[in-house]
Protein backbone atom coordinates (compact mmCIF):
# COMPACT_ATOMS: atom_id res chain seq x y z
CA UNK A 1 0.00 0.00 0.00
CA UNK A 2 1.67 3.29 -0.99
CA UNK A 3 0.82 6.16 0.43
CA UNK A 4 -1.63 8.95 -1.18
CA UNK A 5 -0.17 12.57 -1.02
CA UNK A 6 -2.98 13.50 1.58
CA UNK A 7 -1.90 10.98 3.60
CA UNK A 8 2.02 11.84 3.47
CA UNK A 9 0.92 15.31 3.99
CA UNK A 10 -1.03 14.85 6.63
CA UNK A 11 2.06 12.33 8.53
CA UNK A 12 4.11 15.69 7.77
CA UNK A 13 1.41 18.01 9.12
CA UNK A 14 1.64 15.70 12.59
CA UNK A 15 5.64 15.61 12.45
CA UNK A 16 6.36 18.77 11.92
CA UNK A 17 3.87 20.39 14.85
CA UNK A 18 6.29 20.57 18.64
CA UNK A 19 2.58 20.63 20.21
CA UNK A 20 0.95 17.45 18.45
CA UNK A 21 3.95 15.49 19.34
CA UNK A 22 4.08 16.84 22.95
CA UNK A 23 0.46 16.37 23.47
CA UNK A 24 1.21 12.97 22.55
CA UNK A 25 4.57 12.24 23.87
CA UNK A 26 3.52 12.55 28.07
CA UNK A 27 6.49 11.00 29.60
CA UNK A 28 8.83 13.26 27.50
CA UNK A 29 10.78 10.71 25.26
CA UNK A 30 11.61 12.56 23.02
CA UNK A 31 13.54 14.92 25.28
CA UNK A 32 15.20 11.80 27.23
CA UNK A 33 16.53 10.74 23.76
CA UNK A 34 17.92 14.35 23.08
CA UNK A 35 19.69 14.27 26.10
CA UNK A 36 21.37 10.78 25.24
CA UNK A 37 24.56 12.44 24.87
CA UNK A 38 24.24 13.70 28.50
CA UNK A 39 23.86 9.93 29.75
CA UNK A 40 27.75 9.38 28.23
CA UNK A 41 29.14 12.18 29.73
CA UNK A 42 28.03 11.85 32.85
CA UNK A 43 28.45 8.26 33.06
CA UNK A 44 32.50 8.46 31.95
CA UNK A 45 32.93 11.12 34.91
CA UNK A 46 32.33 7.66 37.47
CA UNK A 47 35.03 6.21 38.44
CA UNK A 48 35.22 2.14 38.68
CA UNK A 49 38.40 1.01 40.47
CA UNK A 50 37.91 -3.47 39.78
CA UNK A 51 39.50 -6.16 38.52
CA UNK A 52 39.09 -9.67 38.51
CA UNK A 53 41.87 -12.21 37.84
CA UNK A 54 41.65 -16.32 37.02
CA UNK A 55 38.89 -15.65 34.47
CA UNK A 56 37.51 -18.13 31.98
CA UNK A 57 34.21 -16.29 30.62
CA UNK A 58 31.81 -13.16 31.27
CA UNK A 59 28.13 -13.69 31.64
CA UNK A 60 25.71 -9.99 31.29
CA UNK A 61 22.32 -10.79 32.88
CA UNK A 62 19.83 -8.66 32.32
CA UNK A 63 16.35 -8.11 30.64
CA UNK A 64 14.76 -5.84 28.49
CA UNK A 65 16.55 -1.98 27.68
CA UNK A 66 18.90 -3.44 30.83
CA UNK A 67 20.33 -5.50 28.53
CA UNK A 68 21.04 -3.76 25.39
CA UNK A 69 24.35 -2.61 27.08
CA UNK A 70 25.24 -6.33 27.79
CA UNK A 71 25.00 -6.75 23.75
CA UNK A 72 26.98 -3.38 22.65
CA UNK A 73 29.43 -4.29 25.27
CA UNK A 74 29.98 -8.09 23.66
CA UNK A 75 29.68 -6.65 20.03
CA UNK A 76 32.46 -4.16 20.72
CA UNK A 77 34.81 -6.80 22.62
CA UNK A 78 33.73 -9.92 20.21
CA UNK A 79 37.48 -9.85 18.63
CA UNK A 80 38.78 -8.36 21.72
CA UNK A 81 38.20 -10.82 24.71
CA UNK A 82 40.27 -13.78 25.38
CA UNK A 83 37.29 -14.98 26.80
CA UNK A 84 34.06 -15.98 25.44
CA UNK A 85 31.05 -12.83 26.28
CA UNK A 86 27.35 -14.26 26.52
CA UNK A 87 24.76 -11.64 27.44
CA UNK A 88 21.51 -13.81 29.41
CA UNK A 89 17.63 -12.74 29.12
CA UNK A 90 16.32 -15.31 31.08
CA UNK A 91 15.66 -17.03 35.26
CA UNK A 92 19.05 -19.29 35.76
CA UNK A 93 22.59 -18.80 34.31
CA UNK A 94 24.24 -21.57 31.89
CA UNK A 95 25.64 -24.31 33.53
CA UNK A 96 29.34 -23.60 32.77
CA UNK A 97 29.68 -20.32 35.42
CA UNK A 98 31.78 -21.14 37.90
CA UNK A 99 34.50 -19.76 40.48
CA UNK A 100 36.44 -18.73 37.24
CA UNK A 101 32.97 -16.68 35.80
CA UNK A 102 32.20 -12.89 35.79
CA UNK A 103 28.96 -12.18 36.16
CA UNK A 104 27.92 -8.69 35.77
CA UNK A 105 24.08 -8.42 36.32
CA UNK A 106 22.14 -5.78 34.79
CA UNK A 107 18.97 -4.23 36.21
CA UNK A 108 17.85 -0.67 36.00
CA UNK A 109 14.93 -0.86 38.49
CA UNK A 110 16.99 -3.21 40.74
CA UNK A 111 13.40 -5.43 41.07
CA UNK A 112 13.59 -7.25 37.63
CA UNK A 113 12.04 -10.61 38.74
CA UNK A 114 14.66 -13.09 36.34
CA UNK A 115 17.68 -10.73 36.99
CA UNK A 116 17.11 -11.09 40.97
CA UNK A 117 17.07 -14.51 40.45
CA UNK A 118 20.06 -14.98 38.47
CA UNK A 119 22.19 -13.04 41.32
CA UNK A 120 21.06 -15.10 43.73
CA UNK A 121 22.46 -17.98 41.26
CA UNK A 122 25.10 -16.01 41.04
CA UNK A 123 26.25 -15.84 44.55
CA UNK A 124 26.51 -19.60 44.71
CA UNK A 125 28.48 -20.36 41.87
CA UNK A 126 31.46 -16.90 41.81
CA UNK A 127 32.29 -14.33 43.60
CA UNK A 128 33.44 -12.33 40.72
CA UNK A 129 29.72 -10.65 40.61
CA UNK A 130 29.41 -6.70 40.25
CA UNK A 131 25.85 -4.93 39.64
CA UNK A 132 24.12 -2.00 37.49
CA UNK A 133 21.48 -0.76 39.14
CA UNK A 134 19.63 2.38 40.19
CA UNK A 135 18.42 0.90 43.24
CA UNK A 136 15.66 -1.32 44.33
CA UNK A 137 16.49 -5.37 45.51
CA UNK A 138 19.58 -5.85 43.63
CA UNK A 139 20.92 -3.30 45.55
CA UNK A 140 19.71 -4.40 49.16
CA UNK A 141 21.01 -7.82 47.86
CA UNK A 142 24.34 -6.37 46.82
CA UNK A 143 24.87 -4.68 50.55
CA UNK A 144 24.00 -7.70 52.11
CA UNK A 145 26.23 -10.11 50.54
CA UNK A 146 29.03 -7.20 50.17
CA UNK A 147 28.43 -7.67 46.13
CA UNK A 148 30.21 -4.43 44.13
CA UNK A 149 27.61 -2.52 42.58
CA UNK A 150 27.63 0.49 40.54
CA UNK A 151 24.76 2.67 41.40
CA UNK A 152 23.54 4.56 38.19
CA UNK A 153 20.63 7.52 37.81
CA UNK A 154 17.41 6.95 39.11
CA UNK A 155 13.88 7.59 37.20
CA UNK A 156 14.15 7.00 33.89
CA UNK A 157 12.51 3.96 31.92
CA UNK A 158 15.51 1.57 31.17
CA UNK A 159 15.32 1.83 27.46
CA UNK A 160 15.61 5.35 27.83
CA UNK A 161 19.06 4.79 30.46
CA UNK A 162 20.74 3.05 27.95
CA UNK A 163 23.67 5.52 28.37
CA UNK A 164 23.93 5.01 32.29
CA UNK A 165 23.75 1.26 32.32
CA UNK A 166 26.55 1.11 28.72
CA UNK A 167 29.17 3.40 30.54
CA UNK A 168 29.81 0.98 33.20
CA UNK A 169 29.88 -1.74 31.52
CA UNK A 170 32.51 0.02 28.97
CA UNK A 171 34.57 0.69 32.22
CA UNK A 172 34.74 -3.10 33.28
CA UNK A 173 36.13 -3.87 30.04
CA UNK A 174 38.59 -0.96 30.37
CA UNK A 175 40.25 -1.71 33.86
CA UNK A 176 40.13 -5.40 32.16
CA UNK A 177 42.87 -3.65 29.66
CA UNK A 178 40.55 -5.13 26.84
CA UNK A 179 39.52 -1.33 25.59
CA UNK A 180 40.35 2.64 26.00
CA UNK A 181 37.26 3.63 26.97
CA UNK A 182 37.95 7.67 26.74
CA UNK A 183 38.42 7.91 23.24
CA UNK A 184 35.73 5.56 21.70
CA UNK A 185 33.15 7.69 24.29
CA UNK A 186 34.16 11.23 23.02
CA UNK A 187 34.38 10.15 19.53
CA UNK A 188 30.44 8.38 19.67
CA UNK A 189 29.32 11.99 22.04
CA UNK A 190 30.60 14.22 19.36
CA UNK A 191 28.37 12.05 16.49
CA UNK A 192 25.44 11.35 18.47
CA UNK A 193 25.60 15.22 18.68
CA UNK A 194 25.63 16.40 15.81
CA UNK A 195 22.97 13.21 14.62
CA UNK A 196 20.71 15.00 16.62
CA UNK A 197 21.30 18.57 15.02
CA UNK A 198 19.87 16.46 12.33
CA UNK A 199 17.06 14.26 13.63
CA UNK A 200 15.29 16.03 16.85
CA UNK A 201 11.71 17.29 16.98
CA UNK A 202 12.39 20.83 15.84
CA UNK A 203 14.03 20.18 12.42
CA UNK A 204 11.10 19.69 9.44
CA UNK A 205 10.53 16.29 7.53
CA UNK A 206 11.32 17.87 4.31
CA UNK A 207 15.62 17.77 5.96
CA UNK A 208 15.02 14.95 8.79
CA UNK A 209 15.87 11.26 7.87
CA UNK A 210 13.96 9.72 10.83
CA UNK A 211 10.66 11.63 10.11
CA UNK A 212 10.83 10.58 6.59
CA UNK A 213 11.44 6.58 7.39
CA UNK A 214 8.66 6.56 9.89
CA UNK A 215 5.84 7.89 7.06
CA UNK A 216 7.36 5.13 5.39
CA UNK A 217 6.53 2.70 7.85
CA UNK A 218 3.67 3.54 8.21
CA UNK A 219 0.87 0.41 7.92
CA UNK A 220 4.13 -1.78 6.83
CA UNK A 221 4.96 -5.19 8.20
CA UNK A 222 8.80 -4.46 9.24
CA UNK A 223 12.06 -6.72 8.98
CA UNK A 224 14.81 -5.48 10.08
CA UNK A 225 18.00 -7.18 10.07
CA UNK A 226 21.99 -6.55 10.77
CA UNK A 227 24.08 -7.27 7.83
CA UNK A 228 26.72 -8.26 10.36
CA UNK A 229 26.73 -10.06 13.76
CA UNK A 230 28.56 -6.78 15.38
CA UNK A 231 25.80 -4.74 14.03
CA UNK A 232 22.90 -7.35 15.50
CA UNK A 233 22.52 -4.96 18.75
CA UNK A 234 21.53 -2.25 16.46
CA UNK A 235 18.91 -4.06 14.52
CA UNK A 236 17.95 -5.84 17.80
CA UNK A 237 17.62 -2.38 19.55
CA UNK A 238 15.32 -0.75 16.75
CA UNK A 239 13.07 -4.23 17.22
CA UNK A 240 12.27 -4.05 20.84
CA UNK A 241 12.14 0.03 20.25
CA UNK A 242 9.25 -0.36 17.65
CA UNK A 243 8.14 -2.81 20.04
CA UNK A 244 7.84 -0.32 23.26
CA UNK A 245 7.40 2.76 21.91
CA UNK A 246 5.24 2.18 18.52
CA UNK A 247 3.44 -0.97 19.60
CA UNK A 248 4.21 -2.80 16.35
CA UNK A 249 5.68 -6.11 16.00
CA UNK A 250 8.94 -6.90 14.14
CA UNK A 251 10.99 -9.57 12.44
CA UNK A 252 14.51 -9.91 13.81
CA UNK A 253 17.53 -11.34 11.90
CA UNK A 254 21.15 -10.89 10.88
CA UNK A 255 23.44 -12.04 7.79
CA UNK A 256 24.50 -13.80 6.56
CA UNK A 257 22.08 -16.21 8.72
CA UNK A 258 18.72 -15.11 7.24
CA UNK A 259 20.10 -16.56 4.11
CA UNK A 260 19.31 -19.95 5.77
CA UNK A 261 15.71 -19.71 6.39
CA UNK A 262 14.88 -16.01 7.02
CA UNK A 263 14.72 -15.41 3.00
CA UNK A 264 12.23 -18.31 2.26
CA UNK A 265 9.77 -16.32 4.12
CA UNK A 266 9.65 -13.61 1.19
CA UNK A 267 8.43 -15.94 -1.06
CA UNK A 268 5.36 -16.12 0.39
CA UNK A 269 2.29 -13.16 -0.25
CA UNK A 270 0.81 -13.09 3.61
CA UNK A 271 2.80 -9.84 4.17
CA UNK A 272 2.31 -8.00 0.69
CA UNK A 273 2.59 -4.38 2.63
CA UNK A 274 6.64 -4.87 4.17
CA UNK A 275 9.52 -3.24 3.88
CA UNK A 276 13.28 -4.23 4.90
CA UNK A 277 15.31 -2.17 7.06
CA UNK A 278 19.22 -3.36 7.24
CA UNK A 279 21.70 -2.04 9.39
CA UNK A 280 24.69 -1.90 7.41
CA UNK A 281 28.38 -2.69 8.75
CA UNK A 282 31.70 -0.37 7.54
CA UNK A 283 33.59 -3.68 8.31
CA UNK A 284 31.55 -6.00 5.87
CA UNK A 285 33.52 -8.62 4.20
CA UNK A 286 33.33 -8.58 0.32
CA UNK A 287 32.09 -12.54 0.80
CA UNK A 288 29.24 -11.03 2.92
CA UNK A 289 29.03 -7.65 0.28
CA UNK A 290 27.93 -9.84 -1.90
CA UNK A 291 25.73 -12.03 -0.08
CA UNK A 292 23.91 -9.17 0.95
CA UNK A 293 23.20 -7.67 -3.07
CA UNK A 294 22.13 -11.23 -4.11
CA UNK A 295 19.21 -11.08 -1.48
CA UNK A 296 18.48 -7.88 -2.01
CA UNK A 297 18.39 -8.50 -5.83
CA UNK A 298 16.25 -11.65 -4.99
CA UNK A 299 13.51 -10.60 -2.76
CA UNK A 300 13.33 -7.21 -1.29
CA UNK A 301 11.41 -4.14 -3.27
CA UNK A 302 13.67 -1.14 -3.87
CA UNK A 303 10.83 0.91 -3.38
CA UNK A 304 10.26 -1.14 0.03
CA UNK A 305 14.24 -1.09 1.40
CA UNK A 306 15.97 1.11 4.00
CA UNK A 307 19.44 0.64 4.37
CA UNK A 308 21.28 2.88 7.33
CA UNK A 309 24.84 3.08 7.82
CA UNK A 310 26.82 4.00 10.62
CA UNK A 311 28.64 7.21 11.45
CA UNK A 312 32.29 7.24 12.97
CA UNK A 313 35.15 5.00 13.07
CA UNK A 314 35.17 3.08 16.03
CA UNK A 315 33.01 0.24 16.28
CA UNK A 316 30.90 1.69 19.33
CA UNK A 317 30.26 5.00 17.81
CA UNK A 318 29.23 2.87 14.82
CA UNK A 319 26.64 0.88 16.74
CA UNK A 320 25.74 4.12 18.87
CA UNK A 321 24.49 6.17 15.70
CA UNK A 322 22.65 3.38 14.45
CA UNK A 323 20.57 2.91 17.08
CA UNK A 324 20.18 6.76 17.78
CA UNK A 325 18.89 6.70 14.63
CA UNK A 326 16.78 3.95 15.03
CA UNK A 327 15.29 5.61 18.25
CA UNK A 328 14.07 8.52 16.95
CA UNK A 329 11.95 6.73 13.88
CA UNK A 330 10.69 4.43 16.48
CA UNK A 331 9.18 7.53 18.42
CA UNK A 332 8.28 9.20 15.21
CA UNK A 333 6.54 6.51 14.12
CA UNK A 334 4.55 5.77 17.69
CA UNK A 335 3.38 9.47 16.58
CA UNK A 336 2.17 8.85 13.61
CA UNK A 337 -0.03 6.31 15.34
CA UNK A 338 -1.19 8.37 17.88
CA UNK A 339 0.52 6.60 20.59
CA UNK A 340 1.91 7.45 23.73
CA UNK A 341 5.79 5.82 23.25
CA UNK A 342 6.39 6.18 27.30
CA UNK A 343 3.48 4.05 28.04
CA UNK A 344 4.08 0.06 28.37
CA UNK A 345 0.73 -0.69 29.74
CA UNK A 346 0.77 -4.42 29.02
CA UNK A 347 4.46 -5.03 30.06
CA UNK A 348 3.55 -3.08 33.35
CA UNK A 349 0.01 -5.89 33.65
CA UNK A 350 2.18 -8.72 33.36
CA UNK A 351 4.57 -7.00 35.99
CA UNK A 352 1.43 -6.44 38.14
CA UNK A 353 -0.34 -9.80 37.82
CA UNK A 354 2.77 -12.26 38.60
CA UNK A 355 3.29 -10.27 41.73
CA UNK A 356 0.23 -10.50 43.09
CA UNK A 357 -0.18 -14.08 42.84
CA UNK A 358 3.70 -14.68 44.59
Amino acid sequence: MNLSKIEHDQYVERLDNPEYINAIDRYKMFTLLNNFSSQLKEGMRNKIDLSFSNVNNVVIGGMGGSSIGGYIFKSILEDLSPFPIEVVNRYTLPGYVSEKSVVIIASYSGNTEETISMLREAIKKTKKIICITSGGAIKDICEEASIPYITIKPGYPPRAAMGYMLIPLLKIAETAKLIDAGPVVSESIDVIEEMNNNLSVGVPVEHNIAKQIAIKLMWKYISVYGSTTRMYPAALRFKTEINENSKMHVNLNYFPEMNHNDVEGWEGGYFMNRVAIIFRDKNESDELRKRIEVTKSMVMDPDNLIELYPKGNSVLANILSQIYAGDYISLYLAILYGVDPGEVKIIQKIKSLLTSKS
